[in-house]
């Protein structure tokens, strides 16, 4: 599957990626073996030399495990690596480029010929992001934002957005926009008229 594909058509392919991954973990309770053939496990992509910089459905991938205050609310998280090096490579299911860094909800399947590991990306979401300065003042094509929920709650989180196609480049400090969280990356889709 191609990352041209418009965005609706992508999610219907992942509901259903994800509709067999859940049928073969029907499959695999009902087998009459005890150990489990997928897992779910928690990984981040990760380099050992160079990191794909064009279009690739392959990673090299890391476990983490993940730290955080347990109660309710915004929290941080804290990911260490299980491993210092690469442990295993990881391929996407929806075909999605993944940036370095990614961490990611991994499937671990046993099968005849060994593990392999599967990942989806992580579903498209809606953000409200309020530039921190003017688009493309430090880098082209982006602008470090101020993030918040799509119904307005700070998430005292900053974040890089990308304008792939120069659309967006009169954005200026202060002004308010829409973000797509895909891939590990926030793409403005939408920005306040001039």
């Amino acid at each position: 599957m191609t990352t041209n594909l418009p965005l609706e058509r992508r999610v219907q392919y992942l509901e259903r990626e994800i509709e067999h991954l859940k049928q073969l973990n029907r499959a695999n309770q009902r087998s009459t073996n005890l150990t489990p053939k997928v897992r779910l496990r928690h990984a981040k992509t990760t380099t050992s030399g160079t990191y794909p910089t064009g279009y690739s459905n392959t990673f090299q991938m890391v476990t983490v495990d993940s730290a955080y205050t347990r109660t309710a609310g915004s929290q941080g998280v804290t990911d260490t690596d299980r491993d210092s090096g690469v442990q295993f490579v990881g391929r996407t299911i929806d075909g999605t480029n993944v940036l370095e860094d990614t961490v990611l909800p991994i499937f671990e399947i046993d099968g005849a010929d060994g593990k392999t590991y599967v990942f989806i990306m992580d579903i498209p979401t809606l953000w409200h992001a309020i530039a921190k300065e003017d688009f493309g003042a430090t880098t082209a094509g982006q602008c470090s934002c101020d993030l918040k929920d799509i119904f307005e709650n700070d998430t005292t989180t900053d974040v890089t957005v990308h304008d792939p196609l120069g659309t967006f480049s009169l954005v200026k400090n202060n002004e308010e926009m829409l973000v797509v969280r895909q891939g590990g990356r926030y793409i403005v889709i939408q920005a306040e008229c001039p």
